[in-house]
């Protein structure tokens, strides 16, 4: 998915005063985009047989004051570096305010870190996408900037990062902690145990937001069905949902799939201000967007699949046309899946460590079960992948009580974002933190502070950063500064 794109203010000391920085000079600071040779398989210790590609990275070192002072590394996740760069705006907060250097690394296969340029998803050079390999990478990015960078040999590292990121972060703490001091996992879904948890919480939430807006949605994919088995049918879908041509028979699972990640998406990004995330959304989408389905419904009607399918699809014009501008969906476009999406689905075969099912019951969509079977031959017929079942969680810690030997990592979620029952949310030592956000979405504590903000919100932020700086402290008090 595309990441979440934000201006915050941040701020420099300048003769004794402090000044917002603009958004000119966020994007003008990820300009500064630097090339990292790294091994395509770190390994394989046969130096005959070795394969290099170019990383980036972001690199910003105005702010760095030297000896002692952190160095702030953002986890690639599934996108483009400069996404993240400018998403990742509390850890440009604190860099500026405590003089940290910044470092944003690319995930191999996203964005344009591609170990075998067009050829990078076909087989076999496709098989390096991988979690390990990816922590190997950031490790060794980190200790070269340790080493290059004057005055930043021994200065302590904490890793940020949210969602896919947020597990990145976690783990490269747990599986590198000589060379990362401490991990902020926002919204970092590293320990899902029950698979429908996530759906069930997505329609939770926007049955809270309105008590009726469940119950519409839930008659909308048998609607579809029925409708789309006539030309007539397949005209009206066209029509009711704006669609720029005629959909056919054959697109109409990826067209329902493409309306549940809508609602995904609403629910992820249902903050209390105006964002422009995956596409511009108003303040309380969720709200807005159930509140226009109700609104549109013709005397609560719900026999009538006219009325609903009309009702539904003014709805959804609020994930996809909330700005006006948009004359039509592109349906063909949209069922195109682009290079990162490619990258992660890949990624999931390579080690699967999420799973989305539903069950129609305690959600709102259709029946759905991740069967393992059906799962390995997908990713055997389209990659010539073939998965081992659990093997991801043999190798990484997985339910909360995995994590009682490690220290020194914030497991931040939102209890407005599906994913938290997925993370670590409850006690495990003292050395773990916690931090559960009432009326937050996802990873929410990364993002520009808002006037809208909660104070639930404003009092994570101040939390992790006084953790944060206690870690800074701990660390220089063990590695004095010569």
């Amino acid at each position: 998915m595309k990441r979440f794109l934000f201006l915050v203010f941040v701020f420099i000391n300048f003769a004794g005063k402090c000044f917002p920085i603009t958004n000119d000079q966020i994007i003008e600071n990820c300009k500064n985009i630097k090339l990292f040779y790294q091994k395509v398989d770190h390994f394989n210790y046969d130096s005959n047989q070795q394969d290099y590609f170019q990383q980036r990275y972001i690199i910003f070192d105005k702010y760095f004051k030297g000896k002692g002072s952190p160095i702030m590394f953002c986890t690639g996740y599934e996108a483009d570096i400069v996404d993240l760069c400018h998403e990742n705006f509390f850890a440009w907060q604190l860099s500026e305010k405590h003089g940290a250097l910044v470092v944003f690394a690319e995930h191999r296969y996203f964005g344009e870190s591609l170990p075998f340029g067009n050829n990078s998803h076909k087989y076999p050079f496709h098989k390096y996408l991988n979690v390990d390999q990816t922590l190997k990478d950031y490790a060794n990015v980190i200790k070269s900037i340790k080493s290059k960078t004057p005055n930043a040999e021994n200065s302590p590292v904490i890793a940020f990062g949210g969602s896919y990121g947020g597990m990145l972060a976690a783990w490269i703490r747990i599986k590198y902690p000589h060379l990362v001091e401490g991990s902020l996992a926002s919204s970092a879904p590293v320990s899902q145990t029950n698979c429908y948890d996530y759906a069930r919480i997505v329609t939770d939430i926007m049955r809270n937001s309105s008590k009726n807006c469940p119950n519409v949605i839930n008659k909308l994919w048998k609607i579809i069905d029925n409708i789309s088995k006539s030309e007539d049918g397949l005209k009206k879908l066209t029509n009711y949902f704006k669609l720029c041509n005629q959909i056919n028979s054959g697109e109409i699972a990826n067209f329902k799939q493409i309306l549940v990640n809508a609602i995904f998406f609403l629910v992820q990004s249902n903050y209390n201000f105006e964002t422009n995330i995956v596409t511009p959304l108003p303040a309380l989408p969720v709200k807005a967007f159930c509140d226009r389905i109700i609104n549109s419904l013709k005397d609560d009607d719900l026999e009538n699949e006219e009325n609903v399918l009309n009702a539904i699809s003014n709805g959804y014009q609020v994930f996809f046309n909330y700005t006006g501008q948009t004359k039509c969906l592109p349906l063909e476009k949209m069922l195109m899946q682009n290079r990162d999406a490619l990258s992660m689905e890949i990624l999931g075969c390579n080690g699967k460590f999420f799973t989305f099912c539903t069950n129609g019951k305690t959600d709102i969509f259709e029946e759905k079960h991740f069967v393992f079977e059906d799962f390995f031959n997908s990713c055997k017929n389209k990659f010539n992948l073939s998965p081992v079942e659990n093997l991801f969680r043999t190798y990484y810690p997985f339910i909360h009580d995995d994590h009682r030997s490690f220290s020194n990592i914030i497991f931040s979620n939102g209890l407005w974002d599906p994913y938290w029952t997925s993370g670590i949310y409850e006690y495990v030592n003292d050395e773990i933190k916690i931090i559960l956000i009432e009326n937050a979405a996802h990873h929410a504590d990364l993002l520009e502070p808002n006037k809208n903000d909660p104070e639930s919100l404003k009092k994570a932020r101040i939390d992790e950063e006084k953790i944060i700086l206690k870690w800074i402290e701990d660390y220089n008090k063990i590695n004095p500064i010569n």
